[in-house]
């Protein structure tokens, strides 16, 4: 081989490296770093559905359709990078950023099970002739499977007597469901209340219903038997049940009388204003028109010695010393009138043989004014000394008011003597 076949293979192999060269920078690698353990399944035991981004307020992420990607960042993007693996973004090609961009996705099914993705690539980078190229996606798949994992613990029953205080309350879901993020629980409560007689005297029966929403496909409930330091169930002896019933039991003995309390009421009376016969006092007491009464409502409320309210009341109505009225109940109306005394007792038995009972006196009040009428322009004859004298009757003009008669009513003026004044003078005139 010369000299100048060397020189045409050379050149030929410098053409051929080129082009192989500008055809890679053409076609740039798009395998990027891979993620350990690129694809990942977990148990909702092993793992919070909000520590994947998941929350049920409206202010956050919730769950996403196919579509929707979020930008995966901050605390979020630092979570996954630690638990499911850092992604590498590398290339042949430069890079004016190669930071990874993250988007992430999540689709939730019910019960802790969660289907979440996550894909990245290089933020910005340029082909050979200085151009941004687009980069696909890498993904990662994170399944959360659902695995039951729970243990209901029902409260223990109680003996209590007045010396005990208030009645514990019932059981919150809190104090009865200990599980995972994999369930999802409804509670039901309800309360009876029976009175009883042997040794103590009133039962409660408090019924807790919960149901699995993981497990519950309509089955008959599981009945837990009842224990009186309270009983427990969990998934490992439910045989896939969903639905369980307990009872608990709360025993009270009373030996305290209860407290009574009469509820204020109202003192002041305005009635209707002045009825026919008009100019008169109230000639119907104690019914209508009601110009100088009205209708009064009494009430009462009492407690056990725990603090419950009770229901069996019954009362007696003294007017003026008088017995007017009894019945039953913890409430009652009576028409008032004023000046009046009015002895109102309530009586409330707990039901357990203690009674009390609480008396109030009650006396009313016309707070409605009369009504002046006087008269306008007054004609006098002085006297030797230049002088009159004026009584507060010589100006009225037909005053009255709703509880007292026309005739019975009291005049005075508002100045100097109360019922008369002597004018002496212009200014006096004036004054007046």
């Amino acid at each position: 081989m010369n000299i100048g076949d060397l020189k045409r293979n050379y050149s030929c192999g410098v053409l051929i490296l080129t082009i192989f060269l500008f055809i890679s920078l053409l076609i740039p690698s798009r395998a990027l770093g891979q993620i350990v353990n690129q694809n990942i399944t977990l148990t909702c035991a092993d793992i919070q559905l909000g520590e994947l981004g998941l929350s049920t307020d409206d202010n956050n992420d919730a769950s996403f359709s196919d579509l929707e990607w979020e930008l995966l960042d901050g605390n979020l993007e630092a979570f996954y990078n630690a638990e499911f693996g850092h992604p590498i973004c590398s290339d042949t090609l430069p890079c004016i950023d190669s930071t990874c961009v993250q988007e992430y996705q999540l689709i939730e099914v019910p019960c802790g099970a969660l289907m979440a993705k996550r894909r990245y690539r290089p933020n910005l980078c340029l082909d050979a002739n200085g151009n941004p190229t687009v980069w696909t996606w890498t993904e990662q798949s994170i399944t959360v499977n659902y695995i039951p994992n729970w243990t209901l613990t029902f409260p223990a029953d109680f003996d209590l007597t007045c010396a005990d205080g208030n009645i514990p309350p019932p059981a919150t879901p809190a104090d009865i469901i200990d599980g995972s993020s994999c369930e999802s629980w409804a509670l039901g409560f309800s309360q009876d209340t029976f009175e009883v007689g042997s040794d103590f005297c009133i039962k409660i029966e408090r019924t807790y219903e919960l149901i699995n929403v993981c497990s519950y496909t309509g089955q008959a409930a599981i009945v837990v038997p009842h224990r009186p330091n309270g009983a427990s169930i969990s998934h490992t002896n439910s045989n896939g049940q969903g639905r369980f019933i307990y009872t608990q039991i709360v025993k009270l003995s009373l030996s305290q009388a209860p407290t009574v309390t009469i509820n204020d009421v109202n003192t002041c009376i305005f009635g209707v204003g002045d009825a026919p016969p008009y100019e008169e006092e109230d000639i119907s007491p104690g019914a209508a028109p009601f110009e100088c009464d009205e209708m009064r409502s009494f009430s009462a409320s009492a407690t056990n010695c725990f603090g419950t309210q009770l229901s069996d009341f019954s009362w007696k109505m003294t007017v003026d010393g008088v017995l007017s009225g009894q019945g039953t109940g913890a409430d009652f109306t009576w028409i008032v009138q004023p000046k009046v005394e009015y002895n109102v007792e309530f009586f409330a038995d707990d039901g357990c043989g203690n009674t009390a009972s609480e008396r109030r006196i009650f006396e009313f009040w016309d707070c409605r004014k009369p009504t002046p009428y006087v008269i306008h322009g007054l004609t006098v004859n002085l006297g030797q000394n230049g002088t009159f004298q004026l009584w507060a009757d010589d100006l009225n003009q037909g005053s009255f008011d709703n509880c007292t008669d026309q005739a019975d009513l009291e005049m005075y003026i508002a100045i100097g003597d109360p019922t008369s004044i002597t004018i002496d003078s212009v200014e006096d005139v004036r004054a007046l």
